[in-house]
């Protein structure tokens, strides 16, 4: 400390930790709740909990499209593509991982993140419509580019959109209900993907566990019906 000799900062450091020891534990509790706020009001950060939960277990749910590479290629393999371009999804959406960094250095205002939020939903949503319609028309060709353009805008606006929800964690509630919230979120949503797993192998397959339920749906509705149904849940999000 500046104007003390080495033995009388000593001394005072030990004061100081002497007094720390001291304090009893509901005192330490107090001060460490003091730590734990949020400028926002405890219903608007249950709301804020409750829609990251919701957001992330949807994006669990539907993870049969929005992670690419399987389902696309099959697909792609389907209309008879040969590996090179049945691969092409998987391969484009991994060269544009990087651009979601891009843009959040462009956009590191707070007032950007309701928009950035609402776009990514937004684009999502429309692409699964869009692919889903793809499936009806003359040239396979057509499906080919569409399944490419969905795997890039995935990448990219999947990359942003995970960027701008931990924003959201930081800035919607404290931090003990971050705990919580990530718990929830994390431990819940992968129950999600499961469930969507498993009903995407119902609709391609006719199979439940293994199990024949039914007579699979025939080529191009199983597919459509995938697609199309991601559209309407990512567009509802946007409303959360």
């Amino acid at each position: 400390m500046p104007g003390l000799s080495l033995r009388e900062s000593f001394a005072v450091t030990s004061s100081e930790a002497a007094d720390q020891s001291e304090r009893t534990p509901d005192e330490s509790v107090v001060a460490a709740d003091d730590k734990d706020v949020c400028p926002l009001s405890e219903d608007l950060q249950r709301r804020n909990s409750l829609v990251y939960i919701i957001n992330w277990s949807t994006m669990y749910f539907i993870a049969p499209v929005s992670y690419v590479g399987v389902l696309h290629a099959d697909i792609l393999k389907a209309y008879e593509f040969n590996d090179k371009m049945a691969n092409l999804p998987a391969a484009v959406n991994a060269w544009v991982l990087p651009l979601p960094v891009i843009v959040a250095w462009s956009f590191t205002s707070t007032r950007f993140l309701r928009p950035l939020l609402i776009g990514s939903y937004l684009v999502m949503g429309t692409l699964g419509l869009i692919i889903a319609a793809l499936f009806f028309t003359p040239s396979k060709d057509f499906l080919l580019w569409g399944l490419v353009t969905h795997a890039a805008f995935n990448g990219i606006v999947g990359g942003v959109l995970t960027m701008c929800m931990w924003e959201v964690l930081r800035q919607g509630m404290s931090p003990r209900r971050r705990g919580r919230t990530l718990s929830l979120a994390f431990g819940i949503g992968p129950m999600f993907a499961v469930l969507g797993s498993l009903l995407s192998d119902l609709i391609l397959s006719g199979n439940f566990l293994g199990e024949k339920v039914f007579d699979p749906m025939s080529s191009p509705w199983n597919y459509m019906t995938i697609f199309g149904v991601t559209g309407p849940l990512l567009l509802m999000l946007i409303v959360t």
